[in-house]
């Protein structure tokens, strides 16, 4: 981006952090994040599909579907019917094992993220918190259940997720950014600077907190500072 002295840099809008990505505690970024503003976290159980999605990753639909018939555990059901994109099957599928396991923090994660994806924001609000509340500061229900918020247009309730997932996981980047993106929506520019920088010390290698601390150095008249990190950002990017 280059200026002449009596030439302002052109203006940008901020990056949502864009997510098809299921986060899982054990194996990160299982989907390319591409085309919608969702930050989906879905905890499969590991010792139970780890090794089915290695083999599913291949399969056709019609595999697929063969193989859920078969899954007895509704669990499992919904976690392959999760995988093909089969959000309202997945649902039906979490929600028959929640019948039977109603103590099963996981499952209404899952739940609650199937219904974050088709935009049912109230309902997956109700499944994060009951995760929530069965194993307390669960780190994916508790990002989860900012992005629903976030989404159904309770700004302040997730400002509050944030702020509760950072005070006890200071070291989760994406809430930091996150935030950020709440932050520079209201016009909190300091705010929203910081917490960008705090994404970046976190996680130097990802591109977006870059791209956005410039947005708001741009809206604060710090041209230098704004150019400087688009050009961090453009010498980073990558699809991720």
């Amino acid at each position: 981006m280059h200026c002449t002295r009596h030439q302002k840099p052109r203006r940008f809008s901020l990056l949502p952090f864009q997510s098809k990505t299921l986060l899982l505690p054990s194996f990160y970024w299982l989907l390319v994040p591409v085309s919608f503003t969702l930050a989906v976290l879905i905890n499969y159980r590991e010792e139970n599909i780890m090794g089915l999605f290695s083999n599913l990753f291949g399969s056709s639909i019609s595999n697929v579907d063969k193989l859920a018939e078969k899954i007895r555990s509704h669990f499992e059901a919904g976690n392959i019917k999760a995988k093909r994109g089969d959000w309202i099957g997945a649902i039906e599928e979490y929600s028959k094992h929640i019948e039977s396991n109603p103590g099963d923090e996981v499952a209404f994660l899952g739940r609650g993220a199937a219904k974050l994806t088709i935009h049912d924001f109230d309902e997956a609000v109700k499944d994060f918190t009951k995760a929530i509340e069965l194993k307390p500061n669960y780190l994916e229900a508790l990002y989860n259940r900012a992005v629903a918020k976030k989404k159904s247009g309770n700004t302040e309730g997730a400002m509050g997720d944030y702020d509760l997932l950072i005070k006890n996981n200071p070291d989760h980047w994406m809430a930091y950014y996150s935030r950020g993106i709440l932050h520079g929506e209201q016009k909190h520019l300091d705010l929203a600077i910081a917490d960008f920088s705090k994404a970046i010390t976190l996680n130097p290698n990802n591109p977006k907190p870059y791209y956005n601390r410039s947005v708001m150095k741009l809206a604060k008249g710090d041209y230098e500072g704004a150019m400087e990190d688009e050009r961090k950002y453009r010498v980073i990017s990558v699809p991720f």
